[in-house]
């Protein structure tokens, strides 16, 4: 099963977007900078536990972040 990078995928395009740098992210949310930088790379997946401190550091909500699926 391949995994889904989109919560990644959607953080790198954030941090591109708003010009900010992934030490910054990685300061602000508890991780290190290796650890944000692999996110942004899609070479490790994001982990439950650092969603919400990495929307906090981006200062945006969980449902830019976190796919959703509506149901009819």
């Amino acid at each position: 099963m391949k995994a889904s990078y989109a919560v990644n995928e959607r953080i790198a395009r954030i941090i591109k977007e708003r010009g900010i740098r992934c030490a910054h992210v990685a300061k602000m949310s508890g991780l290190t900078n290796s650890d944000v930088y692999r996110i942004t790379r899609n070479e490790r997946p994001v982990y439950a536990e650092e969603i919400i401190p990495i929307a906090e550091a981006l200062n945006v909500g969980l449902n830019e972040l976190v796919p959703t699926t509506k149901t009819a």
